[in-house]
């Protein structure tokens, strides 16, 4: 009987390790993916940077720009009155990187006592398709928010 019950215990340890090495495994492949998107999000500010700063000078493009313990990932400012906010995403589809940035960018722009933004550009790889397009059209004609998404060319 003892030989039995050890066997027993031998496998049950067999598959808790063998869990505890796949657990281990899929943090570890987990950390790689957060890494891998945190890489992805600093290319593309750097390129999204890189372009505005030519078209609207260094001294009007900011990155990570706090704001009530956030930080938008750019902000253009315009003139005075004037400012563009930046949110990028790095989700394989036009449509997720909308969805995903919606929260943010509104807060950052419709918080109270925050600075309003002229315009709210969320920002991804993908080309958005023609529905995605309408999407954002119908967002910025029925609720008139000054909302568009752009692809970054990378």
């Amino acid at each position: 009987m003892n030989e039995v019950i050890l066997g027993l215990t031998s496998i049950i340890i067999c598959k808790i390790a063998l869990l505890m090495s796949f657990y281990k495994f899929s943090l570890y492949k987990m950390a790689g993916l957060v890494n891998f998107i945190k890489l992805k999000h600093n290319d593309y500010q750097y390129l999204l940077h890189e372009e505005l700063v030519k078209i609207h000078g260094k001294e009007n493009v900011g990155t990570e720009v706090s704001v009530n313990g956030t930080s938008i990932d750019l902000v253009v400012k315009k003139n005075e009155d004037e400012y563009w906010f930046y949110e990028i995403k790095t989700a394989s589809t036009a449509k997720a990187c909308i969805r995903q940035a919606l929260g943010q960018i509104f807060e950052y722009s419709y918080w109270p006592g925050h600075q309003k933004a002229k315009k709210l550009i969320i920002v991804g790889k993908p080309i958005a398709d023609k529905t995605e397009i309408e999407y954002v059209e119908y967002l910025r004609k029925t609720f008139d928010i000054p909302i568009e998404y752009h692809s970054i060319d990378t």
